[in-house]
């Protein structure tokens, strides 16, 4: 059951090794950069919340640092090391810029995040590497599907042989079959 896989999976590995100089010459770089909304652009004005990493009070505008666990009037509450529990019991850990209102309200930090992912080089043995990496994966799929059909065809005969009214779906697993065979056969002409 796993022999086919492995073997698969090897083949695979086999074809990218041949092609290992050829990718070298081409490279991908992926790149992340976020950028935190804070309370200077998105005023804070009453609540707690975390600063600098650590919690912080806001009163109109004057801050003071949380010593203590604050309770809010719906039932949550804040410890000094940043832990929002709601009234259900939930447990949060607040992050840079997280913010408690004065109701108990939760709320993320509004973060913009821009990712961009950038190929250089030659991308001609890249891209042959990854249609043949498609071309086994589909490959792949195809014989693990007739892997299957051949199993239940088997089940199927081994009962048939004490019971013959399974004709019917004995005929079924040999069209799906053929049908398997058929594309197995197209995949290795679209290979060559």
């Amino acid at each position: 059951m796993t022999r086919p896989f492995f073997l698969a999976i090897l083949l695979v590995l086999c074809c990218l090794a041949g092609h290992q100089s050829q990718a070298q010459q081409a490279s991908i770089s992926t790149s992340k950069s976020g950028k935190t909304v804070t309370p200077s652009v998105t005023p804070f004005k009453q609540g707690v919340i975390m600063r600098n990493g650590k919690m912080v009070e806001v009163n109109n505008q004057q801050s003071t640092p949380l010593t203590e666990t604050k309770r809010f009037p719906n039932g949550s509450t804040v410890t000094p090391d940043g832990v929002y529990v709601n009234r259900a019991g939930q447990e949060i850990q607040m992050t840079e810029g997280d913010r408690v209102d004065i109701i108990g309200v939760f709320s993320k930090t509004p973060v913009i995040i821009n990712e961009s992912t950038v190929v250089t080089g030659d991308t001609a043995a890249l891209r042959n590497e990854l249609q043949q990496a498609q071309q086994l994966q589909t490959r792949l799929e195809l014989l693990q599907r007739k892997r299957e059909l051949l199993e239940q065809k088997n089940t199927l005969l081994e009962s048939a042989a004490q019971n013959k009214t399974k004709s019917k779906e004995l005929q079924k697993l040999d069209a799906d079959l053929a049908k398997i065979k058929q594309q197995l056969t197209q995949a290795e002409g679209k290979k060559q």
